[in-house]
């Protein structure tokens, strides 16, 4: 078996069927989704002890605003980490507890020396100009979103996103690629948290 290196996840509610891997295996991009009802945490975890990729983005946040750790004038936040506040994204302490569940996942993975960085592919689609194609408006405008991924990427998938949260964990997997290859950019502050683009 080829071995996968590299995984894009799109991360949702534990059991609500939201969770979508995208992974490389040998030289095709496959997707691999959770059901309503199936633990998604075990899904990953089950798929990494199976896969043992060597690098995963997750899109989910992997830490919390600096101030809980640190309590000096430089960390004032309670709610955003820096790079939450450069990218407009959501914070880490309104997603709670799919925050948490991030976290430790990522401490399980990390045994079977897998490295799992943070990403955003809202960002990415952004980048894309995803939004003028109907990203997110309606499945029916997957198909040419992917279209607009595959024409600036050097990707062959086994099949097309069959949802937005599969096209979501290819774009996580576009991070991957540009890691790989070192095109990648970071914002954030390292003591506090990343988020890879």
């Amino acid at each position: 078996m080829n071995p996968v290196l590299l995984v894009g996840i799109d991360y949702g509610s534990k059991l609500a069927g939201t969770t979508s891997i995208c992974f490389q295996l040998g030289g095709e991009i496959h997707f691999l989704s959770s059901r309503k009802g199936q633990d998604a945490d075990q899904m990953i975890l089950k798929f990494g002890q199976h896969h043992n990729p060597q690098l995963i983005f997750l899109d989910a946040p992997l830490s919390l605003p600096g101030v809980y750790r640190d309590h000096s004038a430089e960390h004032k936040d309670y709610f955003y980490r820096a790079c939450d506040r450069q990218l407009s994204a959501m914070s880490p302490m309104f997603l709670g507890g799919l925050t948490a569940r991030a976290m430790r996942l990522t401490r399980m993975l990390l045994t079977n020396q897998t490295q799992v960085l943070e990403t955003y592919p809202k960002w990415h689609a952004h980048r894309l100009g995803l939004p003028d194609f109907g990203y997110k408006s309606g499945v029916e405008h997957i198909q040419k979103c992917t279209e607009v991924i595959l024409s600036e990427t050097a990707i062959t998938l086994h099949r097309e996103p069959e949802s937005w949260h599969e096209l979501d964990a290819l774009l996580a997997l576009v991070t991957a690629q540009r890691f790989n290859k070192g095109e990648h950019s970071v914002v954030g502050e390292h003591e506090e948290g990343l988020i890879y683009l």
